[in-house]
């Protein structure tokens, strides 16, 4: 039975990352697509509160943010992207920051299997961030940066 076992497992880390996204529910898979994308073009770590907002914008769509498309638990971006993620807390600094959970890839050769070429030859391929999805994901990342200007402006987003 152990050995039945350890015949299945994937001989390479590409496999494996091809095992985890490929069993990504189909429910999952847009939040997934949104999170990873998040996750991997990020210019700064993110927190798990803004994450479970971001994956409702979409800007194919007017208008991009959709509030019924926010995770109602945070947390849920962890079981959406299995062990492609962490979560860690950073403590608070004093006065200019309080703690917050921070969620990120799991390891750097997470994201480069993202953008790799070797993606697409994998059964994992839609998730993909090659060229045309890093421009739509910039595009995204304006609309996320307004997105935040006006809730903290508001008084929604503490820092």
């Amino acid at each position: 039975m152990l050995r039945k076992s350890l015949a299945t497992l994937p001989r390479t880390l590409d496999q494996t990352y091809d095992r985890i996204l490929t069993s990504i529910s189909e429910e999952d898979c847009v939040y997934a697509m949104r999170i990873l994308q998040w996750l991997t073009f990020s210019a700064r770590p993110l927190s798990v509160r803004e994450v479970a907002e971001v994956v409702a914008i979409d800007v194919a769509r007017d208008p991009a943010f959709d509030r019924d498309e926010v995770l109602e638990d945070p947390l849920e971006a962890l079981d959406i992207c299995s062990s492609l993620v962490t979560i860690t807390n950073n403590k608070a600094d004093g006065r200019s920051r309080p703690a917050q959970q921070i969620i990120a890839l799991a390891h750097y050769s997470v994201q480069e299997y993202l953008v790799s070429d070797r993606i697409r030859q994998g059964s994992a391929k839609q998730y993909s961030m090659q060229q045309a999805k890093r421009c739509a994901f910039f595009a995204r990342f304006n609309c996320f940066n307004r997105f935040l200007n006006r809730r903290h402006s508001c008084g929604v987003i503490s820092h």
